[in-house]
């Protein structure tokens, strides 16, 4: 049962739904309504849904979750689901979209079936993009179904981003990472952990390693500083904090596929 009361904002994008390659977007739209109830609904197609007022209450299977203000929670493909705007009714932004590769950056971004609902607090970046997926679907450009993907793949981008910020400064990773940038067992002891309970919240939350995230800081120093030709490679070895000039040439490789002397060479210094 579909049940709707209030102010609503309805734009199709495509109606081609199954073995779509990449991602596509197959509906969007903006509802401040009073009176919404979707009940027992099983859908082919992704759907994201953003609570920016209000409240409300969505069950996928036989799991409950109450929906508030600044949570944004995922419906996936043939498991049955219901929604419905609580009693004061809710404003919302939502997104369908479908691709062989959609449910793979869902999950991605941080969304799966035992976990559907995220808390992001209501982020201006987000509502911008929903509204230019919106704008982009109104103005039925030719590369309409082009631009709209690509600004799905910014959206989740942003919630993905959101999420690791949020998990972060829950955890104290971000304040232990701004005193003690290069020293893993002084960030521990910052963040009020041992060393290995860090290493597994760090990469919980970013994805990689401390280590990992501390030469990553240190080749995207290195690469700035390249720009610099007064400066040698020994020179930027040791300013990043490299001992071995050798190994940090090797490191170096390892992430950007080139040694520090070819990168440089591919600069351009006539700008």
């Amino acid at each position: 049962m579909l049940k709707i009361g209030g102010n609503i904002r309805n734009y199709f994008v495509s109606q081609i739904y199954g073995d779509i390659p990449g991602l596509c977007i197959s509906s969007c739209g903006h509802w401040n309504v009073t009176d919404h109830v979707l009940e027992n609904r099983t859908r082919s197609d992704y759907l994201i849904i953003y609570c920016v007022n209000g409240s409300g209450t969505y069950i996928e299977g036989k799991r409950e979750y109450q929906i508030k203000k600044g949570m944004i929670f995922a419906a996936h493909p043939d498991i049955v689901h219901s929604y419905w705007s609580g009693e004061q009714g809710w404003e919302i932004w939502y997104c369908h979209f479908a691709g062989d590769i959609a449910g793979k950056l869902l999950q991605w971004a941080g969304f799966n079936a035992m976990s559907p609902v995220i808390q992001m607090g209501i982020k201006k970046p987000l509502l911008k993009t929903f509204e230019e997926i919106i704008t982009a679907t109104v103005e039925k450009k030719i590369n309409c179904e082009i631009d709209t993907s690509w600004l799905l793949y910014r959206l989740l981008l942003q919630i993905k981003t959101c999420t690791i910020s949020e998990r972060m400064n829950k955890t104290g990773i971000q304040e232990a990472l701004d005193a003690h940038a290069d020293n893993i067992d002084e960030m521990a002891k910052c963040a009020g952990m041992s060393k290995y309970h860090f290493i597994r919240e760090f990469k919980k939350a970013i994805g990689i390693t401390p280590w990992q995230y501390i030469i990553q800081r240190k080749i995207t120093r290195a690469k700035e500083l390249l720009h610099n030709r007064s400066k040698t490679i020994k020179q930027i070895a040791y300013e990043t904090g490299f001992k071995d000039p050798d190994y940090f040439s090797t490191t170096f490789k390892k992430f950007t596929g080139y040694r520090p002397g070819d990168f440089r060479n591919t600069l351009d210094y006539s700008r």
